[in-house]
């Protein structure tokens, strides 16, 4: 093939760019006949600096018939392939390994869109090292297990929960941070929002899940993930700097599959992605694709992770606090999971387990400590890990 684009592969690219992965740009491509590879595409658009727009349908102007013919089978095979990843309500046994195999493709072809995003645009907030050092204070907001996908029903049948409910929750929440800080608002100089995981109920991830869902996983991901940097957009009017912790749950995962193919990961990814794209002053993102994160804030070593004991005074919580304070040595451990807040003292070191969205459930109930919806703030200053901490309840 020669090195030469011709120009009706250049405008197949400037159509397409916008609103197809680079994998299906190659597709098209070999529709044609045209035998470019996968990096020759990805480079040639680089050099065209082409701006990504919200997903539609292309522009084909100027396009003659076959290369519309073209985009036409690639963009329906991908609506086919959408389509397939949205499970029946029941799903028998036999149907279980096909499904797990649907998911780890979804995953698969996500994450490697994203990358190919990742690959052109250029990384400013998430791998600015910006924080307050001032004598001030820092808002830390425990930010979990929204679980956007998930209903819950009453035994009465009335539906408690849902996605649309989440996501206003989660939009709610600035205006309920600025209540809930009272008095320190005035002082304060920067707002870190820790994403402990859980954001999205996920699909299969235990028997008989799906028939409790009001989006699949797919749609999951995308909503939570509008619905979060909307908040974020929000959180940087009022504080002047933002700053983001990000650690996966357990109910991005497919049944069965590896802890990498996690849908948290994609919304992390998304939300990475759109704090490079906004290029907004003092907004940053650290996002780790691990079971844990670590952060400062004040000159205090924090670290997060979804899932740690739900007591530090058993005794393997007490070993499990003990060594990750060996290998860490951190002076704030927060993490979420169990749907229901706590805040205690551990050989003084604060721990924080925040509370969930949507409120008592099935999970809940389970252990005997079912909760109202409820998030975690907690202050930290130059002196104190953790100078108060304050439950931010939802109604």
């Amino acid at each position: 093939m020669s090195a030469n684009w011709t120009d009706t592969e250049l405008a197949l690219l400037e159509a397409l760019r916008p609103v197809c992965s680079t994998r299906e740009i190659l597709k098209v491509l070999k529709e044609l006949g045209c035998d470019r590879s996968l990096e020759a595409i990805q480079k040639k658009a680089r050099l065209m600096d082409i701006h990504f727009k919200d997903f539609g349908e292309p522009v084909c102007m100027g396009l003659g018939e076959a290369e519309q013919k073209a985009i036409a089978k690639v963009l329906a095979d991908r609506d086919s392939y959408l389509t397939s990843l949205a499970p029946p309500p029941l799903v028998s046994p036999s149907e279980k390994g096909k499904i797990t195999t649907l998911q780890r493709e979804a995953s698969k072809q996500l994450y490697n869109s994203l990358q190919e995003v990742r690959a052109v645009v250029p990384r400013i907030g998430s791998i600015s090292t910006i924080k307050a050092t001032g004598d001030k204070l820092s808002l830390v907001l425990a930010f979990s297990d929204h679980h956007i996908g998930k209903t819950i029903t009453d035994l009465e049948g009335q539906e408690l929960y849902n996605s649309s409910i989440g996501c206003q929750r989660i939009l709610n929440t600035p205006n309920l941070v600025v209540q809930s800080a009272g008095a320190y608002l005035s002082q304060v100089d920067e707002l870190i929002i820790l994403l402990i995981g859980d954001h999205i109920e996920g699909e299969d991830v235990w028997p008989g899940q799906n028939v409790t869902l009001d989006e699949h996983v797919a749609s999951q991901v995308m909503t939570v993930s509008k619905a979060l940097w909307q908040t974020i957009r929000d959180f940087k009017e009022i504080f002047p700097i933002v700053r983001i912790v990000s650690v996966r749950g357990n109910h991005g995962r497919g049944s069965n599959s590896s802890p990498e193919a996690n849908f948290d990961h994609m919304v992390y990814q998304h939300l990475e992605l759109l704090v490079d794209l906004a290029a907004l002053p003092n907004l940053s993102i650290k996002n780790r694709y691990g079971e844990f994160n670590t952060f400062e804030v004040k000159g205090w070593r924090g670290i997060i992770r979804h899932k740690a004991p739900a007591q530090s005074e058993t005794a393997s919580g007490i070993a499990r606090f003990a060594g990750w304070h060996m290998i860490h040595d951190y002076d704030i451990c927060c993490f979420g999971h169990w749907h229901h807040w706590g805040a205690y003292s551990f050989n003084n070191v604060k721990i924080i387990r925040n509370g969930s969205l949507c409120g008592g459930d099935d999970f809940a109930e389970m252990w005997g400590a079912t909760d109202d919806p409820t998030q975690v703030l907690f202050v930290v200053s130059p002196e104190s890990a953790c100078l108060s901490v304050v439950p931010i309840p939802y109604i």
